[in-house]
């Protein structure tokens, strides 16, 4: 075999395995941005739902009041 060529192979596998890796942490850091994303449209929403409760827990006080009243 000559050298060109053994070198060439061993280069291959030295890039292939460092595509691997290199794919890898690319992946890692993709997920923890969308995950990231996601937590911040999950807070969000979860403030939104916080506000329509905090606005029923009025109405059913001011209904519970008027009830009151009418005993």
């Amino acid at each position: 075999m000559s050298e060109h060529v053994f070198l060439f192979t061993i280069f291959m596998v030295l890039a292939a395995v460092l595509l691997v890796f290199g794919i890898r942490a690319f992946s890692a850091i993709a997920q923890a941005k969308y995950r990231a994303r996601a937590d911040g449209e999950s807070a969000r929403t979860l403030a939104s739902i916080d506000a329509s409760l905090v606005e029923l827990r009025e109405r059913i006080a001011a209904i519970e009041r008027i009830l009151r009243q009418v005993d």
